[in-house]
């Protein structure tokens, strides 16, 4: 027998986590309930909103992700890292200036940070990288800041707005905008903040980031895929609304409301995914790959550890004691953490402000009851004031408390 022969013959050397660490990995999993409790609550609330619905599938997409680089993590020894334990320490710090500052959503962002910690913490960074994708695929389930939405949202509503018309006009239908008002002459379309496009992008972006993970293709062709869901998503939810203009000049407003409308949204995002689709097909054969969507998609069932395989308990890092230990800190630190009552200042309403102030006197107008659900703002004035000798004035201001 060579030594080739007795190479072969040697049982895999694998590895599995003793009940001992599983004791531990319970206890950080215990804290971080504990600490990101409120942080929980506030994600759970955006998931019901048709920008963030997707996000109930991203934890369950990322470990299925995981579990199938098992066979992987099964060969790899943990080595562990100080660099996680770091890690850890920086996102308790941030949960934190989220609390004292009053920085909405900031403290979601520190939650994923802690678990990438902890788990690079435990892994080091050889077995750390294998799953790298899976575990950043969790920043997708996090909301964006309400600043960044917002600014987003106007940002996309205008751009949707000027191509949507553009579509319309294609059709020799008269048509004027103003910022995010169609004016068709008959009727009126608000491009409103749900129709900013922002419910395609966020899901087809995830969609974009979990097709990368999972295709067995160069990384350029996935870089391409995945920053071509905004073009793709701006384009189409312009020809949405484009669709919808034309639908209500044709034939009414009815065109823009119920369930027509809710069911143009899904047939608008679904080819969006069919674009996707042929997207990378193309790219595909402008390679010269001949391969099918079958064997390019890598999913695949984790294979069973082998009976001969030699398996050995993995050893208990420091880091892994440190970084449980500091987040667990951590939790009883936030537990500690007076309660941040917001403060709303002393106010006089709108209500009271003058209608004459010297030679100008001003007259009240009222916001429609479909602006005021929109803009949801708690109090504002809305006045045209008149001068003898002077151009009239328009005078508007609202207050978000």
């Amino acid at each position: 027998m060579n030594a080739a022969d007795t190479i072969a013959m040697k049982p895999a050397h694998e590895y599995a986590i003793s009940r001992v660490q599983w004791a531990w990995l319970g206890v950080a999993l215990a804290v971080l309930l504990v600490m990101f409790w409120s942080t929980f609550q506030v994600i759970w609330q955006h998931w019901h909103r048709e920008e963030y619905s997707h996000g109930f599938l991203v934890p369950l997409i990322s470990l299925l992700l995981i579990w199938q680089k098992r066979r992987q993590l099964q060969q790899l020894p943990f080595t562990g890292s100080w660099v996680g334990v770091a890690l850890a320490l920086g996102g308790v710090g941030l949960y934190f200036v989220s609390h004292y500052g009053g920085l909405a959503l900031i403290d979601a962002y520190a939650l994923v940070i802690v678990i990438a910690g902890l788990i690079l913490a435990v892994m080091g960074w050889k077995a750390f990288a294998v799953i790298l994708p899976a575990v950043a695929l969790l920043f997708l389930m996090v909301p964006l800041p309400t600043f960044f939405f917002n600014k987003l949202s106007s940002f996309l509503q205008l751009i949707s707005s000027q191509l949507g018309v553009a579509v319309i006009r294609a059709f020799d239908i008269s048509v004027f905008l103003q910022g995010n008002v169609i004016d068709l002459g008959s009727y009126k379309l608000q491009v409103v903040e749900a129709c900013s496009g922002l419910r395609y992008l966020f899901p087809l972006l995830t969609l974009g980031i979990i097709i990368a993970c999972v295709v067995r293709l160069p990384l350029w062709i996935k870089t391409v895929v995945v920053l071509s869901t905004i073009p793709v998503t701006i384009l189409m939810n312009s020809f949405r609304i484009g669709v919808i203009g034309l639908l209500v000049d044709r034939y009414g407003i009815a065109q823009a409301e119920g369930f027509l409308h809710d069911f143009e949204g899904w047939a608008i995002f679904m080819a969006c995914f069919a674009v996707l689709m042929i997207e990378i097909w193309a790219l595909v054969r402008f390679t010269g790959d001949k391969r099918s969507l079958r064997d390019i998609l890598a999913i695949d069932w984790p294979a069973a550890r082998p009976a001969t395989a030699r398996v050995d308990h993995r050893a208990m890092h420091a880091p892994l004691i440190a970084g449980v230990a500091a987040v667990t800190l951590g939790s009883l630190g936030a537990l500690t953490l007076p309660y941040q009552q917001e403060i709303k200042p002393e106010r006089t309403w709108f209500s009271a402000f003058p209608l004459e102030l010297g030679a100008w006197r001003g007259h009240r107008e009222a916001l429609e009851n479909d602006v005021l659900s929109t803009l949801m703002l708690d109090d504002y004035i809305l006045a045209d004031y008149v001068s003898a000798g002077e151009p009239p004035v328009n005078f508007y201001v609202a207050y978000y408390a």
